[in-house]
Order: C-alpha cells, then sequence, then structure tokens
C-alpha cells in the first residue's frame, strides 16, 4: 500500500549537531506551542541547551508540553534540570514514573521510545535523536551516529494528534484527568486521508465511535486542535499502540 504523501517539506539532519541547532532555531520561533516527547532528556550540554530553549520560549508566553520516559528519566534527567524546566513554566510528564526493580510487571516493559517534537503545528523532528549529547556515550566510542528528520507540511496535523493524544492519555491515568480532548475535531474543509487510516477511540472508551457533540462535550477544545485529523494514521511516529509506546496505558 502506498503511503508516501505529497506536499511535505523534509529535511534530514545528521547526528546532534545538526539536530540540535535546528531544534533550538525553532524553539525560539515558537509563537504558540512546542511539544516534545524523548525517550531520554539528559543533563549535558545538549540537554542544558534544549531546556533553556524551552525555558526562554515559556518565558515569552509559549506552552511548552515536555514528555519523557520514566526509566529513560530516571538515569539521564537529573532533579536539578526537571526543577530548571518546571520553575521556568515548563509542563513536564513521565511515561510510566513507577519503576522499581522490586516490583516488576510485565507491562511496564512498555516505554515512551518515541522521540517527537511540534512547534505550532508548522515544523515538527521525527527520529533517533534522545535529548543527549553526542559525546555522552556512557562507555562506548563517541561521537554517538543517529539521524532526525525536520518536516512542514500535510504530515504535521498527524504528528500534533498523536503527541496531543499521549498527553492525554497519560494525564488521566496519573491526574484522573486532562485538559487536552482524546478526539480532537478538525476545522471544516480540512480533511485529512492517509492510506491505512484507522479509529482508535474504541481502545479509550471500550469500543463504538462516539458522537461529535459527546466528544464536545466531555473534552472541549485544546490549542491546535483544529488542525488535527479525525482519523489517527498507524505510520506517523509511533502510536500507543504501535512500536512506541508500546501498548494501552495500564495504571500499576
Amino acid at each position: 500500500m502506498d503511503r508516501y504523501r505529497p506536499g511535505n517539506r523534509i529535511r534530514l539532519l545528521r547526528n546532534g549537531a545538526e539536530y540540535f541547532a535546528a531544534l533550538e532555531g525553532a524553539i525560539d520561533a515558537a509563537r504558540q506551542e512546542v511539544w516534545l516527547e524523548s525517550y531520554i532528556f539528559a543533563d549535558d550540554a545538549a540537554g542544558r541547551r534544549i531546556a533553556a530553549a524551552m525555558a526562554r520560549a515559556a518565558g515569552r508566553g509559549v506552552k511548552v508540553r515536555v514528555m519523557v520516559d520514566g526509566w529513560g528519566a530516571r538515569f539521564y534527567l537529573t532533579s536539578s534540570l526537571e526543577t530548571f524546566m518546571r520553575d521556568a513554566g515548563v509542563e513536564l510528564l513521565k511515561y510510566r514514573p513507577e519503576v522499581s526493580a522490586w516490583q516488576f510487571r510485565s507491562h511496564r516493559l512498555r516505554r515512551l521510545h518515541r522521540k517527537l517534537v511540534h512547534v505550532d503545528g508548522r515544523v515538527a523532528f521525527v527520529g533517533g535523536i534522545n535529548i543527549i549529547d553526542d559525546m555522552n556515550t556512557r562507555g562506548q566510542k563517541a561521537p554517538r551516529v543517529d539521524f532526525a528528520v525536520s518536516v512542514e507540511g500535510l504530515l504535521l496535523p498527524a504528528i500534533v494528534h498523536t503527541m496531543q493524544r499521549v498527553w492525554a492519555l497519560v494525564q488521566l491515568v496519573q491526574l484522573g484527568a486532562s485538559q487536552m480532548p482524546l478526539f480532537p475535531e478538525r476545522v471544516r474543509g480540512e480533511r485529512v486521508s492517509l492510506p491505512g487510516a484507522r479509529r482508535t477511540a474504541a481502545d479509550v472508551d471500550g469500543g463504538g465511535e462516539r458522537s461529535r457533540s459527546d466528544q464536545r462535550r466531555d473534552t472541549g477544545r485544546g490549542p491546535l486542535i483544529g488542525r488535527v485529523p479525525d482519523r489517527e494514521p498507524r505510520d506517523v511516529g509511533n502510536q500507543v499502540q504501535g512500536s512506541g509506546a508500546h501498548g494501552p496505558l495500564l495504571k500499576s
């Protein structure tokens, strides 16, 4: 099945040297929102650089949301860097923060391995680069070699949607409520239809699609929601039940 879509501008970013420069520039140009997901957010030169950029954005009134994996955060995200970001106004969530060698459960193997960023629904970054310096290799030969791409164009709504959805799911599991809707609406006339796309509402509400009026009444509207599709593609990023977040969120 052909899943390629025209109408996008893709730029290859080689290693952290190119990626972090492009990411910092996009964050510094943000006007509304910055969303970032990463398995690792290290307290090193690269991590502090991106954290500082997000703090500057939050200081300008930009909504900044960061999600890191609970296991990756345990070994790389220090309390001082976390406090710095929170004090600057950055919202930070940890995916499956429960990590205990004495309370092992198989579902805790599901981790957030996605490395996604979107800025204002205008530009996104997708790839294999965590927020960690290329020279921070912990016993392995430096520098680390990896790649990412920057994306502008018709793929952005799908990226916005999947990041918003995982954020809402994690908030619901950990806090019992979320300010982000699980079923965002699209603006009339903006239709995004990808081959192989499917709805995943049944994964959350137990089956059956809910009416638009129910979705509006239960979840409200959030930022940039009008620009996301009503169907979630399986091949953009890694979905909650794809190879990234590895299954539905479960309480421990």
